[in-house]
C-alpha cells in the first residue's frame, strides 16, 4: 500500500485495522486526528503488525486511550512482530500496561528503526516512550515524549520505611517506566531519550 495523501480521520468513521502482513509505504504523508477509547487490548492505526508486515515513511498524529485493564497500546500498533521503520507519532497514548508510543509490544521477531514519538505516554505498568515491552530490536529511536510525568496516586508518607508499605499502595504505583521502554529483554542501539 502506498499512501499518496495525508489523511485526516478526525470527521471519519474508522476503527483500527485489525491485523497487517503487507507493506505500508506511508510515502512521508500524515495520518491525523486518530482517536482510539475504550474497552479494547491492542490498540494502535494497526491492531497487530505480522512478521511479514512493514510499516514505513508514515507519520500519525491522535490520541489512544483505554479503560480498566486493556493493555498494549501503541500509537503506529498494539503488538509488532514484524518492521516498522521511519515512522513518527505525537499525541497521547493511555493505559494499563504495555504502553508505549509507537507500539505496545515489540515481539521478539519485531524490528523498529528510527522512529521518534513527542507528546504524552502514561500507564501503571511497562510504559515507554518507544515501546511499553521489547523483546526485539529497537536502534535509532528517539522519544520526546512525557513518560508517566503524572499519576494521581504519586504521593505517599513512607517516613515509617518500605516495610509500612501495604499491597494497595505497591499496585497504585506506576512500576517499569523508562524513556525508550518499559521493560526490555530485546536490544536497544542507538536510541535517544529526550522526554522527561
Amino acid at each position: 500500500i502506498l499512501l499518496k495523501n495525508d489523511i485526516d480521520l478526525s470527521q471519519a468513521e474508522w476503527s483500527p485495522i485489525p491485523t497487517f502482513g503487507g507493506t505500508f509505504d506511508g510515502c512521508g504523508h500524515a495520518i491525523t486526528g486518530l482517536s482510539l477509547s475504550g474497552g479494547a487490548s491492542y490498540q494502535g492505526l494497526f491492531r497487530f503488525v505480522q512478521e511479514s508486515g512493514v510499516i514505513k515513511n508514515l507519520h500519525v498524529e491522535g490520541s489512544i486511550s483505554a479503560i480498566e485493564e486493556q493493555e498494549y497500546l501503541g500509537g503506529i500498533a498494539g503488538c509488532n512482530e514484524g518492521t516498522i521503520m521511519d515512522c513518527s507519532f505525537f499525541g497521547t497514548v493511555s493505559g494499563k500496561s504495555a504502553v508505549g508510543g509507537i507500539v505496545g509490544i515489540n515481539e521478539a521477531d519485531g524490528s523498529i528503526y528510527h522512529c521518534m514519538t513527542a507528546g504524552a505516554v502514561t500507564g501503571e505498568r511497562q510504559t515507554g516512550g518507544i515501546a511499553g515491552k521489547n523483546y526485539g530490536i529497537i536502534t535509532g529511536c528517539t522519544n520526546r515524549s512525557s513518560v508517566n510525568t503524572e499519576h494521581p496516586e504519586e504521593t505517599r508518607d513512607l517516613e515509617d520505611g518500605l516495610s509500612s508499605l501495604t499491597r494497595d499502595m505497591v499496585s497504585e504505583a506506576t512500576m517499569d517506566t523508562g524513556g525508550i521502554a518499559g521493560t526490555s529483554s530485546g536490544i536497544l542501539q542507538n536510541c535517544h531519550n529526550e522526554g522527561t
